[in-house]
Order: C-alpha cells, then structure tokens, then sequence
C-alpha cells in the first residue's frame, strides 16, 4: 500500500464518519479544505444526498404535541 493510496483511504473513511473537513485536510497534509473538496468531491455529494434522505424522512413524520 502507497502512502497515497493509504492518505486517500484514511480521508475517505473519516469523511464518511462526518469529521470536520477541516480536521481531515490537517490529517492528510492538505494546505487547504479546498483541496479536498475537489479529490473528494464524489464521496461529499453522496454524504448530501444521504443526509437529504434522512431530512426528509423526518419531515414526513406526522408531528405530535402534547
């Protein structure tokens, strides 16, 4: 395993574990979180889509008052 192979790896899992963006650029060595967005940018929308979906869900729910 290359060490960039192993960087890309490690940004994927803790962008799919919702750290910081900010956090990830500093673990990875990127001088900025631009950087990622553009590497990562595949993994970020789907994180959107699925967060959207949760949204959603929630706002299908009736809501109850007591």
């Amino acid at each position: 395993m290359t060490s960039h192979l192993f960087r890309h790896t490690q940004a994927s899992l803790l962008i799919e574990a919702n750290v910081s963006m900010k956090v990830i650029s500093h673990r990875v060595g990127h001088s900025s979180i631009a950087t990622k967005d553009e590497i990562y940018g595949h993994l970020l929308m789907r994180i959107r889509k699925r967060d959207l979906s949760k949204i959603q869900l929630i706002n299908e729910r009736p809501l109850y008052f007591e």
